[in-house]
């Protein structure tokens, strides 16, 4: 694109446009400029750890829709080169034994491993939850 960009400048510098070369380079130059822009701020976060929303969103509506799962405390997301790495807290019913809470996280692993796209590795904490006591 950038090629023919250059052959149009020349060409009109050679109909009489002596304007139509450095017309062209500004017009690549800033092209260039956005292109370096949008590279910089992805680059910068990454470089922060920053993770698109939605998808811990999406890893939280995944988790809570698992059952035996009463609600998500925290999930978190950050970027390990080039694939994802999450970590969440979930509250089980306080009722189920040991093997039964680490059969829920362990469920829920599997489960955000294949829902969320280059997601490497999860690790999921099982917590009883805490009921609400009500006093009379």
């Amino acid at each position: 694109m950038t090629s023919l960009a250059v052959v149009a400048g020349a060409i009109g510098a050679a109909l009489g446009f002596p304007a139509a070369d450095p017309t062209v380079g500004l017009v690549i130059a800033g092209a260039i400029g956005v292109v370096l822009v949008f590279a910089a701020r992805d680059v910068f976060g990454r470089l922060v750890d920053r993770v698109d929303p939605d998808l811990v969103d999406s890893a939280v509506t995944v988790l809570a829709a698992r059952p035996g799962v009463r609600a998500v405390r925290r999930a978190r997301m950050r970027w390990v080169g080039h694939q994802l790495e999450a970590d969440a807290e979930l509250d089980v019913d306080p009722s189920l034994s040991l093997a039964d809470a680490h059969a829920v996280a362990h469920g829920a692993e599997h489960e955000l491993a294949h829902s969320i796209p280059k997601l490497g590795g999860v690790i999921v904490h099982a917590y009883p939850a805490h009921d609400a006591v009500l006093s009379s």
